[in-house]
This record gives C-alpha cells, structure tokens and sequence, in this order.
C-alpha cells in the first residue's frame, strides 16, 4: 500500500511480473468496464420498470450526467457538450486510480514510486493520459480551423511570430508534462503521507487523513480534467 511493491497483484502468478502502476491501472480500466455495462443494463431496465416520481437510480445518473454537462458548458460554451466523453471518462479513470491507493493491499496508479523521479513520471498512467490529452486538443484544434490552426502558435503581431512560435511551441510541449508531474506529485506525497500517519498512530488520527485524501483524490482529478477543457476550448475557439 501506498507506494510498497507488495500488492494483492504480487499474489497473481503472470500479472506479478508487471509494474505495480501498470497492473493497477490494467484493474481500474477493467474494472470501469464492467462497471459501465453493469450501469447500462441498469439504468435501461430502470426506464421500463421505475415509477416516474420515486427517486431511483436512473434518476441519480441522470441528475450526475447533467451536472458534468452543465459544468463542461459553463467552461466552454455550448460546444464544451462535445468533449463531454472525453473529460468525463479521464476523471472517472484518474480518480478511480487515485482512489485505489487509499485501499489495503493497492498502490494508486497515478502516484506510485520508483526510485527514479523521472521515469515514475514517464512511465506512469498519468504521461498516457497527458499525452492523449495533448494529441486530442491539437487534433481538435486542427479539425477546427485546419491549417489556420498555426495561427494559434504565432501570436496576435505579425512582427512578434518568431519569438511567439517558438514560446508557444515549447509551452504546448511542456504541458504534458506538466499535467503528469502535478498529478503525480500531488498523489505520491498524499497517499506518502497516509501510510506514514497510519504506521505512526493507527487509531483515530488516521481517519481524518484518509478524508483528506478523498479530498486530494478528487481535486487532483478535477483539475486534470479542468486542464484539459480549458486546452480543447483554447486550442478550437476563433480567436487566441
């Protein structure tokens, strides 16, 4: 837990020899599948079957997906309900990870050591993620205004786009980088911090950190998902 090699995956002959992030994050996905088609069987039988004015769980579903969508349009306008799928399944599967972690016997995917900083950043689910967020919103950006989407690198003043071309290009660059690092920095030192209370005091204390940890899991999903609305709405709005 929280960083050690030794998780319930160690006890699994061929899934052993993996990285403990990868093996987790192997968990989370199919665990989120499953999920998903057990909610979608549910959520069509409680259509034909719930009483329209009793608070079901088709309603609770229905009232957390109007919610993501109302906050993706607040963020980006009415096209933001576009991105909705994206944004929504990048939180559903970090947090997910992130909550692992706070379980016995799991390490979370987006924050477990190795003794190299780098490559645990690299190698990480956390650099998939950034990387498949940094493709998206150039590809939307592309898909949106073609090959006027340069313009987005080159900056307002003709006489400046030089300079700018290549301030932007290293800032586009870096935010995939950006976005691993703060994620799994941010989830290393919680989940750290966790374990090393629980070790110390394992009564009572303990609590109040596992909610801060809740708390963190879910800020540090948020603001991975706020990021990437905010890239996708810079990368396809008219004006820069």
């Amino acid at each position: 837990m929280h960083g050690h090699s030794l998780t319930w995956f160690s006890l699994i002959p061929v899934v052993r020899e993996l990285p403990a992030f990868l093996s987790g994050a192997i968990f989370v996905g199919i665990l989120l599948m499953i999920m998903g088609a057990v909610i979608s069987l549910k959520l069509k039988r409680e259509q034909t079957v719930a009483p329209p004015d009793k608070i079901s769980f088709i309603t609770v579903i229905e009232l957390l997906v109007e919610g993501i969508y109302g906050f993706a349009e607040n963020i980006m306008g009415k096209e933001g309900k576009k991105y909705v799928h994206i944004v929504g399944g990048l939180f559903i599967f970090i947090l997910t990870c992130n909550l692992l972690g706070m379980i016995p016997g799991f390490s979370a995917p987006t924050g477990y050591p190795t003794d190299d900083f780098v490559r645990s950043v690299l190698i990480s689910p956390n650099f998939a993620c950034a990387i498949l967020v940094y493709f998206l919103y150039n590809y939307y950006g592309i898909k949106a205004h073609g090959i006027k989407y340069i313009k987005h690198f080159a900056g307002p003043l003709i006489w400046l786009a030089p300079f700018m071309f290549g301030v932007e290009m290293i800032s586009h660059l870096v935010r995939p980088v950006s976005l691993s690092v703060r994620l799994f920095a941010n989830m290393m030192a919680d989940h750290t911090a966790v374990g090393v209370v629980s070790s110390l005091v394992p009564v009572g204390i303990p609590v109040l950190f596992l909610v801060l940890g809740l708390v963190v899991s879910f800020i540090q999903a948020f603001i991975f998902s706020l990021l990437t609305m905010v890239y996708i709405m810079l990368a396809t709005q008219s004006e820069h």
